[in-house]
């Protein structure tokens, strides 16, 4: 089936280049992902597929997408997230804190849930404890501080990413 990074690399890097391709890629991605959560007799492997799948709904959530559609996108990716978190806690990574935290965030957003997009920010925050984290991390967390309001807050996270990243290689 087609892997998460495949499906990344594909999506935003390589042949899809155009929003019908975009599309078109997400489509497979996702049906694959279902099939194969169907397919899963085993919990833990499930869970594996199931926040996968959550990964990707996320991506193509954030990627330009009509608000109604993003809307529902992040809310399936919120409740598979929970899903499989419930059903193998030790894949709670801190790659699946952060795009979970970003589920969140716009889930609380769009349904003016604030103590949502709060946990959101939290666990994007505890997604770079204890690690120097990547400048895709900390560029979330400080959107999510936009989000939520803390504008000096958001613009010191975005003077560190600029910081790591004299080069803009990212930025």
């Amino acid at each position: 089936h087609l892997r998460r990074a495949s499906f990344l690399t594909r999506y935003r890097y390589g042949t899809a280049t155009t929003p019908d391709a975009k599309q078109k890629t997400f489509d497979l991605a996702r049906q694959a992902y279902q099939a194969a959560i169907t397919k899963s007799t085993n919990s833990a492997a499930r869970a594996v597929v199931q926040l996968r799948l959550a990964g990707v709904l996320v991506t193509h959530a954030g990627d330009n997408c009509p608000a109604a559609l993003a809307g529902e996108l992040y809310h399936e990716a919120n409740t598979l997230f929970a899903a499989a978190t419930r059903a193998a806690p030790e894949a709670l990574t801190p790659e699946v804190k952060n795009i979970w935290g970003v589920a969140m965030l716009h889930v609380g957003r769009l349904d003016h849930d604030a103590a949502t997009a709060r946990r959101g920010l939290q666990s994007m925050e505890a997604s770079l404890q204890g690690q120097r984290g990547d400048p895709f991390q900390r560029y979330n967390l400080a959107c999510a501080h936009a989000v939520l309001g803390d504008r000096d807050q958001a613009l010191a996270l975005l003077g560190g990413c600029l910081a790591e990243d004299p080069g803009h290689v990212v930025y």
